[in-house]
């Protein structure tokens, strides 16, 4: 929120504005920025927009006596101003609101040496002015625009002053220098998002005495009687509604010091009436709006007007005051007539009721909303304004009088309305006072240490909140919340944090906790999932974290119809972010595929959480914690020693396989097994592909090459993108803690060969547990090395090779024991398989 000091300083009076932007920052309000208008920029605050200061006596306040024609140019004009103390100077311009002939504006105007924003460059552009000959006339001095003078953007013409704003010859530092905050608001210190709320924490910082606008307008017009008419259907969405009515209203410009003073908060000036009603809401908090009272009685024929704050009906529509024709979800807090809706609540007003250049009779609306039904309507039409901040954070009840009667008087003195007699309102439930106990021992327990009661009471009564002891003697009070703190909620706590505050952190000692610290519970599933980061971070593999959020056109082709459908958001972010993910697989690919642009070799892994739907756990998914990998690229990076003619290899499904192997290994976890699935995976290679099987039974997950068509339809570059994505709680219920360093064998392994002829149908794993399962311990190593099929092997059949290492652990084999084990391991893949052992048993030869 942006805070010009000149302003707060009519409510309460200020320290320095470095001193104030400490005491604000260490009380919970930060001054992100400060900009400096006209005078020297605060020291020690980052400077927004840095600008000089004006010379006082340079930039000064002038009269303008009369204004001559140029004798050179139609478009120029030759003012005199009077600059205090009998002197006249003339100048040229050429501003298109001050015309030959015209007399008494009071202006602003800078002397030859003063620094002021250029106002023909295209970019914010300071200069020092210089005398000139403007086509024939000497010119050492320049009225300025507001724009000119960094108070606005507005460079259309030049600045009037008021009536009584200045004096000829004044320096125009002292009337319109000043210095703006910039306050980063917290939601809890919404309290704050007002000059008023501000002021009453500057007050309770600094001692200094408070002077709140007290508005009594006068109301001199006929009675409103039933004119006017407010219901509340639903007094949970609105708390209160009160309506005025004011006539004879004068649309025009809005005074030069409003307009300034709305210009430093942010805020655009338009006309009298949009001002005052957002000046109020600057200065109270309470945001207003006005509606034409006669297109209010033309849309209700002639009958009373009748004002609800009720949900929006399916089908209802309205055309904001942006010009857009929205479409209104049923159930959206509005204001209706009896035609329909006329505002959407707290968010935006309607074009149809829009106060105009010829309006001359309102209605001024106050009200309390309910956050979450303001919340919610400014999200659903995607409408954010000062108003709907204020309403999602909570705008008390008792605040939509005081700010009516503050805007009532403005209009009257600025906008020449004249206020009707009376109010429409609705107030259903008028909340009492909230009351909280606060014994003494409960700062002391909250914040370690605790100033005096009396130091309570001083805080605690500099915030507006009202002191009694405790009936029952205890030490301590029982405090009386003011109606404009609506953060009060959890009552001890809220109140200890406000005497922290305005006691001083610095009061607080900084002291360790005493005794030993708690011990940490047991992470099983944590520690777990690190073994798994460690073990593929081992292998070679990078980590990655992906979004949870993803959409039906992303999960299409990775989710199978087991999964059931996604879990879908109330309110998602974005199309494209509108339900959890079902699998970890979209996110790992695309990541892959952003990176084989910029790498030879990508191999990634994620950890997450898969969200699936579970009938038993009605609204709740069920999460599954998985293991996603992706690799793809070059099985070894480009080299200069291999020559021109080398060609790396690609990685390719055997490489995942290893992975997967190695990752099963490192947590201990033997006996898992890869087969082929009866249905392929629709995403993978149908020809490229693999289950998990863990020694359970159960699948584990899957792996195997992206399907070539979803690879084209995905844009990826490289020749195979390998997957897998396996589920991790079974995995960690048959894992094992292996030891971290195996010893070096102490006795030599003998190294056999076997080969074997098997039907095609008889996988290489179930080959190497057939003969690990017959070595009985003594077969150390097993490797595939060759794979053949074709001339001299029969049809159907295929002919595999594995190296063998037999060793044992106590003692060196004798050559007879190692031709024991492997006639053992024959002998079982004969009995087992089928399988022909070539070399010894008479296969048939293909010729």
């Amino acid at each position: 929120m942006k805070v010009p000091l000149g302003w707060l300083g009519e409510l309460v009076r200020l320290p320095s504005p470095t001193e104030l932007a400490d005491k604000l920052t260490l009380a919970g309000l930060e001054v992100a920025s400060a900009r400096a208008i006209g005078v020297d920029a605060p020291q020690g605050l980052r400077i927004d927009e840095p600008s000089p200061p004006w010379a006082v006596d340079k930039v000064l306040v002038c009269k303008v006596l009369r204004v001559d024609p140029h004798p050179d140019a139609e478009k120029l004009k030759l003012p005199v101003v009077d600059m205090g103390g009998g002197i006249e100077k003339v100048v040229v311009t050429g501003a298109p609101n001050l015309k030959v002939g015209d007399s008494g504006q009071t202006c602003v105007i800078g002397l030859t040496g003063s620094t002021l924003l250029d106002g023909h460059s295209q970019t914010k552009v300071y200069k020092t002015l210089a005398p000139t000959k403007i086509r024939g006339v000497l010119s050492d001095a320049m009225l300025c625009s507001a724009y000119e003078l960094g108070l606005s953007d507005d460079h259309e013409g030049l600045l009037f002053l008021d009536e009584g704003e200045g004096k000829p010859g004044q320096s125009a530092t002292s009337v319109l220098g000043d210095v703006v905050l910039e306050i980063d608001i917290l939601p809890n210190m919404a309290r704050c998002l007002s000059l008023v709320g501000i002021a009453r924490e500057v007050a309770a910082l600094t001692g200094a005495p408070l002077s709140l606008p007290e508005p009594k307008p006068q109301a001199t017009g006929p009675e409103l009687g039933s004119a006017i008419g407010v219901s509340i259907p639903d007094s949970s969405l609105c708390s209160r509604y009160r309506a005025i009515a004011l006539d004879g209203v004068k649309v025009g410009k809005s005074p030069g010091w409003m307009r300034r003073r709305l210009a430093a908060a942010g805020m655009r000036p338009i006309s009298n009436v949009v001002d005052i009603t957002n000046y109020v809401m600057l200065e109270l908090g309470q945001p207003l709006h006005a509606f034409d009272l006669d297109k209010l009685e033309a849309r209700s024929g002639g009958k009373p007007i009748q004002i609800e704050a009720r949900p929006a009906r399916a089908g209802e529509k309205i055309r904001t005051l942006d010009g857009q024709e929205r479409a209104l979800e049923a159930g959206l807090l509005v204001i209706a007539d009896s035609q329909g809706p006329i505002a959407v609540a707290g968010v935006m007003g309607g074009a149809e009721t829009e106060v105009g250049a010829e309006t001359t009779r309102i209605l001024l609306e106050g009200a309390s909303f309910d956050p979450v039904a303001i919340r919610r309507g400014a999200r659903a039409l995607q409408l954010h304004s000062e108003a709907s901040q204020r309403f999602t954070r909570g705008v008390p009840a008792e605040l939509a009088s005081m700010g009516l009667d503050r805007a009532a008087e403005l209009l009257i003195a600025h906008a020449g309305a004249t206020l009707r007699r009376g109010h429409a309102e609705v107030w259903p439930v008028q909340t009492q006072p909230k009351k909280v106990r606060l014994p003494h021992a409960s700062v002391e327990r909250l914040l370690g240490v605790a100033p005096s009661l009396e130091k309570i009471r001083e805080i605690l009564s500099a915030l507006d909140f009202l002191c009694k002891p405790l009936a029952d003697g205890e030490p301590g009070f029982e405090v009386e919340v003011p109606w404009h703190r609506l953060d009060i909620q959890d009552g001890v706590a809220d109140l200890v944090e406000d005497i922290a505050r305005l006691w001083g952190h610095a009061h607080i000692p900084a002291r360790l906790p005493g005794g030993p610290a708690p011990a940490s519970a047991p992470q099983a599933d944590l520690e777990f999932e690190d073994r798994v980061r460690d073990t593929l971070a081992g292998l070679g593999l990078r980590e990655m974290i992906s979004h949870a959020l993803s959409c039906p056109e992303r999960e299409e082709a990775f989710v199978g119809n087991g999964a059931g459908p996604a879990v879908a958001l109330a309110n998602p972010i974005s199309p494209d972010r509108c339900q959890l993910r079902r699998s970890l697989l979209p996110g790992v690919i695309e990541a892959t595929r952003n990176n084989c642009r910029h790498a030879e070799t990508v191999r990634l892994f994620e950890v997450g959480t898969a969200f699936l739907t579970d009938p038993t756990r009605g609204p709740f998914p069920r999460e599954q914690r998985r293991v996603s990998l992706g690799v793809a690229g070059k099985r070894t990076e480009t080299h200069w020693e291999d020559g021109e003619q080398a060609q790396p290899g690609y990685i390719d499904f055997f490489d995942m396989k290893g992975v997967v192997e190695s990752l099963l290994a490192g947590l201990g976890i033997q006996g898992a097994k890869f087969q082929q699935p009866g249905t392929p995976a629709p995403h993978l290679h149908p020809g490229r592909q693999a289950l998990l099987i863990g020694p359970d039974g159960e699948a584990w997950g899957s792996l195997g090459e992206l399907h070539p068509r979803l690879a084209r339809a995905l844009d990826i570059a490289q020749p195979r993108l390998i997957l897998a994505e396996l589920e991790l709680a079974p995995i960690q219920a048959c894992s094992k803690e292996i030891p971290r360093v195996k010893p070096v064998p102490r006795f030599p392994a003998a190294l056999r060969d076997i080969a074997v002829v098997v039907d095609n149908s008889t996988s290489a794993g179930e080959l190497r547990e057939g003969i690990l399962e017959a070595g009985g311990g003594l077969v150390a190593a097993c490797r595939l090395f060759d794979l053949f099929s074709g001339k001299g092997i029969a049809p159907g059949k295929k002919s595999i090779a594995f190296a063998l290492g037999y060793q044992a652990a106590d003692k060196t084999l004798s050559d007879k024991e190692i031709d024991q084990a492997h006639r053992k391991v024959e002998d079982h893949l004969r009995k087992r398989f089928g399988a022909q052992v070539r070399g010894k048993d008479d296969a048939p030869v293909i010729v």
